[in-house]
């Protein structure tokens, strides 16, 4: 349980290239709850980057990560569990609830936001059977936000993953996704995946609504490049 564990940065900040399986013997999957909870701010993704690694049977009950301006000092800023993954790397069985994300972008020097719920960014990854819920009242509200009321410089936005590189997505979904972000330049916001280039997606969906001044909005993906299924 996550709810008293208190970080500023990465929670595992190497590049992590081994098995994360959280099946237990008795067939059980490992549950980690209320991350970001009561006031403790999750500013970063809680693995910095998979390198060639299985990630697969965890269920995230609660996942708020709320940015401030006074946090955002890389070029390119990432968001949600897993910040970026590289060739090599599986991801099965991987479910969140209940999931926020919360953006204060005042006089920010961040040229570019990658904001995903399950990642940032893949590149020729694999993910399977896994899911993203977003947070959801009796009155729903935006659950990916900018709370100031100002634009990012520029974005790319999706409900499970913002920017795809030959990744494979297959029997994934996103629920209760609603998205207001303004930005100057949009590369893309979709319900699923933000851009997507190569690779296939196959028996996906997601509900919800994204609000914003861009163009390239999708219900699938914001911008689909060269081959997809």
């Amino acid at each position: 349980n996550f709810a008293n564990y208190e970080y500023t940065n990465y929670c595992v900040s190497n590049k992590f290239s081994g098995i994360l399986d959280g099946q237990n013997t008795s067939g059980k999957v490992s549950k980690i709850s209320n991350i970001g909870s009561d006031g403790i701010e999750i500013k970063q993704p809680l693995f910095r980057e998979l390198n060639n690694a299985t990630f697969r049977n965890i269920l995230i009950n609660g996942f708020t990560q709320q940015i401030e301006n006074k946090d955002i000092k890389e070029k390119a800023y990432l968001t949600g569990i897993i910040g970026t993954t590289t060739k090599g790397t599986t991801i099965e069985n991987i479910h969140a609830n209940n999931v926020k994300i919360t953006i204060k972008a005042e006089n920010n020097n961040t040229d570019l936001f990658y904001i995903g719920g399950l990642a940032s960014i893949i590149d020729t990854t694999v993910i399977t059977d896994s899911s993203i819920s977003y947070y959801n009242d009796a009155n729903p509200t935006s659950n990916i936000k900018e709370i100031s009321n100002n634009r990012l410089s520029a974005a790319y936005v999706g409900g499970l993953v913002a920017y795809s590189k030959a990744g494979k997505i297959s029997n994934c979904y996103v629920r209760n996704l609603y998205v207001d972000l303004k930005a100057a330049v949009s590369n893309g916001f979709g319900g699923l995946v933000g851009q997507y280039q190569n690779g296939n997606i196959k028996n996906c969906y997601a509900t919800g609504q994204i609000k914003s001044n861009t163009q390239n909005i999708g219900g699938i993906f914001g911008i689909s490049r060269y081959q997809s299924d």
